[in-house]
């Protein structure tokens, strides 16, 4: 019995040291990853490229650039989630339209960008990817619903964005650039607004 007794003891103890250890790795683990800073977004990595590099006026038309570069990433990444998710045709052609077009607009603000040596982002910001995956989480006309105000939302932000860049840039180029595109985005902002009152007389 006392044999017994010490075989389960020495078990006990051998457990009692394995699992104080898989704790302990796990911690140490744990606050070694905590240490470790997270990325920046691509968005704020070019901003501060940017700013390094230029001097204020230059850095300013880099930030109009940088910020109507990043809104039409998202609008493209959103427009192929409603080519594939929408229920209505509307909804549907109105994604292919905003994805042909803003990867029109970015394709140009590129060949500017690569001009001025202004850095630009690649990827979308976190707040953009919370909003994408909060969007592909519906369904159904509530997915449409949802796609639409957000588009009406971000062309009505553009636009304030344009028409700022045509006035107040110092940069000829960039000037006439956002004039020339903001009679799109207007009509952007017109089709989706027309789209917006058809569906919400729809039901699931």
């Amino acid at each position: 019995m006392v044999k017994s007794l010490c075989i389960n003891y020495n078990t006990m103890k051998a457990k009692c040291f394995f699992t104080n250890h898989i704790f302990i790795s796990f911690f140490i683990i744990f606050a070694l990853a905590c240490k470790v800073p997270s990325e920046k977004d691509s968005k704020k990595r070019a901003e501060e490229i940017n700013k390094a590099k230029f001097n204020k006026t230059e850095e300013k038309d880099a930030q109009y650039l940088v910020d109507i570069y990043s809104s039409g990433l998202f609008e493209i990444k959103i427009a192929e989630e409603a080519k594939n998710g929408a229920t209505t045709k509307e909804v549907e052609d109105l994604a292919q339209l905003l994805d042909t077009a803003h990867q029109q607009i970015n394709s140009q603000i590129k060949k500017i960008a690569m001009d001025k040596q202004v850095n630009l982002p690649n990827t979308l910001t976190p707040t953009q990817n919370y909003e994408m995956q909060s969007l592909t989480r519906k369904n159904g006309l509530d997915f449409d619903k949802s796609f639409i105000d957000l588009m009406i939302f971000e062309h009505k932000e553009s636009i304030n964005n344009y028409k700022k860049i045509a006035s107040e840039s110092l940069d000829s180029t960039i000037r006439k650039w956002a004039a020339n595109n903001l009679v799109q985005v207007h009509k952007h902002l017109t089709t989706a607004n027309k789209i917006k009152e058809k569906i919400n007389t729809q039901k699931q």
